[in-house]
């Protein structure tokens, strides 16, 4: 018997590990549970929030959920612990992968779409993608690009670890879009899903801050369109971490943006619905540009600020399926012919954005499992961390910030 735990501390993917937890729950060769864990995310003052991801997971109907501790999750004595994050300050410390390593091999699949950008100080993938601690100590990771895998084999552990399997993630959200409700609608809907990433040391994809007084002004001046506000889980707290906007603007905003009768916010998990029943998807970034045409079929109209970090091959590919604007100025005067014309015909860039982000259809899940299976067949070790000692994303990214010992922005 394999003894799995799932440790989802951003239970808002947990799509990432849920084909790969209901297959092996089905499997007489594993015994699986779920441990649902505190954190902290940008601008959170404290750990919290693990009643909250149980109850998430009860009302999705998954079983063998726990509202765990460090002990409980210690005396299941897992072979193996999947993670769907990688970043280790928003994990408390007896989570991290420092102290699974102790008792559990670490198996990590990652909770984003696909690797989309490159760092403006290195060539070829992104550091963040295969140099951070967690990457260091995990026994197993599956990832969803071949050039990932290829980055790996950079390391001093090398990639041998590392199993090309593509996206469970992909395979949930595709078939949960075939099974999605259509619901009859007289009215247009916009979903717009601003990203939290703000400054040159972090991606910088992030609009909220030049235009969501313009976007509220946009919702007063179309009270004939419903507009569904879908903010990153970081955004707010990121705002105000970062000092951009202060608590009581943040506040006042949001109020008025609640007052209005046609505009609401969504912050729910699962938003495969959402994006069935909109008519455009607007974001800035990041992941949700390859989400809604892999959901929807169509186009997202992509905000796009102008200093973000260059995307990888991959990421241009998914940026072609999109409608850009460099200005939200620009879009507002476009929007009444997007409205009266339908978005322009993507089809075949989304086709070959599809090519390259679904190599296996339909399979990610059974492959991570006969990769779990066969490496358990091994007998492995843990990994020991006093012999992983090759410098880490983490500490290079706090060089470049001049912070000792505070990792740079998750993602």
């Amino acid at each position: 018997m394999i003894r799995v735990a799932f440790l989802p501390l951003y239970t808002e993917a947990w799509d990432s590990l849920a084909e790969v937890f209901e297959r092996m729950r089905k499997d007489e060769r594993f015994e699986v549970r779920v441990f649902t864990i505190k954190r902290k995310l940008t601008g959170d003052p404290e750990f919290h929030g693990q009643v909250e991801a149980h109850e998430y997971l009860e009302s999705i109907k998954v079983p063998n959920t726990m509202l765990g501790s460090v002990d409980e999750l210690k005396a299941f004595a897992p072979d193996y612990t999947f993670i769907n994050y990688p970043w280790q300050r928003n994990y408390e410390e007896q989570y991290r992968a420092e102290s699974l390593v102790k008792f559990t091999k670490i198996a990590y699949v990652p909770y984003f779409l696909l690797p989309m950008v490159s760092e403006p100080w290195d060539t070829g993938v992104a550091g963040h993608y295969y140099r951070q601690r967690s990457h260091q100590l995990a026994s197993l990771i599956f990832t969803q690009d071949p050039n990932t895998k290829r980055a790996f084999k950079l390391t001093e552990r090398g990639s041998k670890y590392v199993k090309f399997t593509g996206s469970p993630k992909i395979d949930s959200l595709m078939k949960r879009a075939r099974k999605a409700k259509r619901v009859d609608r007289s009215r247009y809907r916009i979903v717009w899903a601003p990203h939290h990433s703000y400054g040159p040391l972090w991606l910088n994809f992030g609009t909220f801050t030049q235009m969501h007084d313009q976007m509220l002004q946009f919702a007063k001046t179309h009270p004939e369109i419903d507009i569904v506000f879908k903010p990153h889980p970081f955004l707010l707290g990121t705002l105000t971490a970062r000092e951009l906007m202060t608590q009581s603007a943040v506040d006042t905003w949001v109020k008025a943006w609640d007052a209005l009768p046609n505009t609401s916010t969504n912050i729910e998990s699962d938003y495969v619905g959402l994006f069935v029943n909109s008519d455009m998807l607007l974001s800035d970034g990041i992941s949700f540009l390859g989400e809604y045409p892999l959901i929807t079929g169509r186009p997202a109209v992509f905000l796009e600020n102008k200093d973000h970090w260059a995307f990888s091959p991959l990421g241009e590919t998914i940026a072609n399926t999109t409608v850009r604007f460099k200005s939200f100025e620009a879009f507002a005067a476009k929007f009444e012919r997007l409205r009266e014309e339908g978005l322009p015909d993507r089809s075949e860039q989304i086709e070959d954005f599809m090519d390259e982000a679904i190599p296996f259809p339909r399979k990610a899940a059974r492959k991570i499992i006969k990769a779990v299976v066969k490496d358990f067949g091994k007998q492995k070790p843990l990994i020991d961390p006093a012999k992983v000692i090759e410098t880490t994303w983490e500490q290079d990214a706090d060089a470049r910030r001049g912070v000792d010992g505070v990792p740079a922005q998750p993602r």
